[in-house]
């Protein structure tokens, strides 16, 4: 079984613990803000904010890897990834089943980051980007790709 792992994973996730706040701080200025508008349709407004959250931390765009095993035995590949920042959880798929791209794709306010991208059949389940991830490198991430080429392909 070959494993890749990212350590001290939890000092990582400051960045998205600054998103959820500025989030947040936004959606109150505009509550309690002196504007007559949003005094009277807080509720809407609370409610929009809410879903965007849940949205923002469901998405499986959003889901943070830090561990991938690859079963040779069995033929399955094993994701565990946080989600909702601090619920870990485990997915395994076969190798028949999974799709796997490393390509440039874009992210946001136009940055562009090498993204490794896991499938089951055509099902997001997560994803690495280069850049903008919780503490893989980007050696790491090509190594990750370069051992799954060559069990899948």
């Amino acid at each position: 079984m070959t494993k890749f792992e990212i350590q001290d994973n939890r000092s990582a996730f400051r960045k998205v613990w600054d998103e959820m706040y500025k989030l947040v701080v936004v959606s109150l200025i505009l509550i309690f803000a002196d504007f007559p508008f949003f005094k009277r349709h807080y509720i809407i407004i609370g409610g929009v904010v809410c879903m965007l959250f849940l949205y923002k931390l469901f998405n499986p765009r959003n889901r943070h890897v830090f561990r991938i095993e690859l079963d040779d035995k069995n033929n399955i590949l094993c994701i565990c990834y946080y989600q909702f920042i601090f619920f870990e959880y485990r997915q395994e798929i076969s190798y028949e089943a999974l799709k796997i791209s490393y390509k440039h794709k874009l992210y946001r306010r136009g940055a562009i980051p090498k993204t490794l991208e896991f499938r089951q059949e055509d099902r997001l389940v997560a994803e690495i980007k280069e850049k903008y991830n919780i503490g893989w490198t980007n050696e790491e991430i090509e190594s990750i790709y370069e051992a799954l080429k060559k069990r899948i392909f």
